[in-house]
């Protein structure tokens, strides 16, 4: 937030959203709204077309630059959970919710308790969604929408997120010198795996969540969740990608839905600067670096560690020697930071008493 307003202070209302190397360029261009905290994104070819772009990398560079980069569903999951895009099957998602959330606890009903599958885990979906039992919106009769989470370690197992970069010189080839920086950090991927290990630290260690123990794959994971419902007189609710994992869950008499995703981008589309902050993160972690007027955002970096990755932080870089960009950075960080030690030490930030 604090790039997006500085480069609002510049004027810098329209601008692209670029990946450094040539044969990707952008992906996407911003246009600033002067009245509200909205933006318009204007896709171009780039993301759709990123499975054919990976193949002419692989055949000019070889695979360790053609694997780097993200491939289309894998932006267009990113762009889901950002609030960007809807699922293809919004309506039947939210009708399924209506109908299996929101437990009468108070009534004896049984607790509803969110899992997640591999190919969710790294989006943080439940909150996009209003499912999680803290950020949720209650409904009229004042319950939650779920309970908490349960989360097996089969699952945690198959993010598989620990192979790096030991060497870059094939990226700087391919994309250039901004991805010297990306030695010892999570590669291609690996990436998304990386965020789901931070979704599970932060869902650990901020929300009721109980555990289970299965082995990898979705039987064993299926099997582990359905000795749960069994034992615990609690009604875990599984989210999953996979049409398979939903239809074996659903022959368990486990409550699952399906979360489907769009197959295209809209050529245009309006959303707030909360969404395109999440946007950037997002996609500057998947590309590994993301250049826009006068910064460039790193998503990974050498010496990033697991504190940065709680954060959410991204490196950013402010480009040009002649730039005020840092100034302006500076100003606004330290904006931010005074209004956080206000509202932490109960202070009401927009008090004009002194």
């Amino acid at each position: 937030m604090t790039v997006l307003n500085g480069l609002y202070d510049l004027g810098e209302y329209s601008f692209a959203v670029e990946h450094p190397g040539t044969d990707v360029g952008t992906l996407f261009r911003v246009q600033l709204d002067r009245d509200t905290p909205s933006a318009t994104l204007t896709f171009t070819d780039s993301i759709e077309s990123l499975n054919e772009t990976k193949s002419e990398i692989r055949t000019q560079y070889g695979d360790r630059p053609a694997d780097d980069l993200p491939d289309t569903q894998t932006v267009i999951r990113a762009l889901t959970s950002a609030g960007v895009l809807e699922f293809s099957n919004q309506q039947t998602i939210e009708a399924y919710i209506d109908r299996h959330c929101y437990p009468a606890v108070e009534a004896g009903e049984d607790p509803v308790m969110v899992g997640i599958d591999t190919n969710l885990f790294s989006w943080e979906f439940p909150q996009q969604m209003g499912l999680d039992h803290l950020s949720g919106s209650s409904n009229s009769a004042g319950r939650q929408p779920t309970n908490g989470y349960v989360l097996s370690n089969g699952v945690v197992d198959e993010l598989h997120w620990k192979y790096t970069h030991f060497a870059t010189d094939e990226l700087v080839e391919a994309f250039g010198p901004e991805f010297a920086s990306l030695a010892d950090q999570p590669a291609g991927a690996k990436r998304e795996g990386r965020l789901g290990i931070q979704v599970y630290q932060q869902l650990i260690g901020s929300r009721n969540v109980d555990l289970i123990d299965s082995e990898p794959g979705d039987l064993n994971i299926i099997e582990g969740y359905t000795e749960y419902s069994e034992s615990s007189r609690k009604e875990p609710l599984l989210l999953s990608n996979d049409r398979g994992f939903i239809q074996e869950a659903h022959a368990e008499s486990l409550l699952a839905q399906r979360l489907a995703f769009k197959q295209d981008l809209p050529n245009r589309t309006t959303v707030s600067w909360v969404e395109l902050v999440d946007t950037l993160y997002y996609l500057a972690v998947l590309f590994g670096v993301l250049k826009l007027p006068k910064v460039t955002f790193y998503g990974v970096w050498e010496g990033k560690e697991d504190r940065n990755w709680q954060a959410q932080e991204l490196n950013v870089d402010c480009r040009g020697r002649s730039s005020n960009i840092q100034t302006i950075l500076a100003r606004h960080r330290r904006i931010a930071e005074q209004y956080d030690e206000a509202v932490q030490s109960g202070d009401n930030p927009y008090s004009t008493e002194n």
